[in-house]
């Protein structure tokens, strides 16, 4: 039951996460007459989400074949994949934050038991510290 948990927490996160990202990314488009949706912001989706995608999927197949203790460790590990991949076409400090997500997910994947904590400090933890660096470097 912690597996489908962690799985709706994490996708709530996410889809909470991706919604502040366009809303805060528009508006600051909006205030420098730029446009939102170029090339640039297509390829950044694409390289993004095909590793969350395959992520997800992946996670998916562990639990059908009964290995939910390394679901966790796998969302680190590709979210953090994601991350990596998709740091080309945005802020660069954003490898850095995939580069902890694989190195946490792959720490989880060692301490099996405690691999809740690593989750926790991954998608909640990073994610935060990451935010608030970013808004006192670019938005400050």
């Amino acid at each position: 039951e912690i597996i489908y948990f962690c799985i709706f927490l994490s996708a709530a996160v996410l889809i909470v996460t991706f919604t502040l990202a366009i809303f805060f990314t528009a508006r600051k488009a909006k205030k420098s007459g730029l446009p939102v949706w170029d090339g640039s912001a297509k390829r950044l989706v694409m390289n993004l989400f095909i590793p969350l995608i395959a992520g997800g999927a992946f996670c998916m197949i562990l639990i059908y074949h009964g290995y939910d203790w390394l679901v966790m460790p796998s969302m680190l590990i590709f979210y953090g994949l994601a991350l990596l991949n998709a740091s080309k076409y945005t802020h660069h400090e954003i490898r850095w934050l995939g580069i902890c997500e694989i190195a946490l997910g792959l720490a989880a994947s060692f301490f099996l038991s405690e691999a809740i904590y690593f989750w926790g400090a991954g998608f909640g933890l990073m994610n935060i510290i990451y935010g608030l660096a970013m808004y006192f470097k670019h938005e400050r």
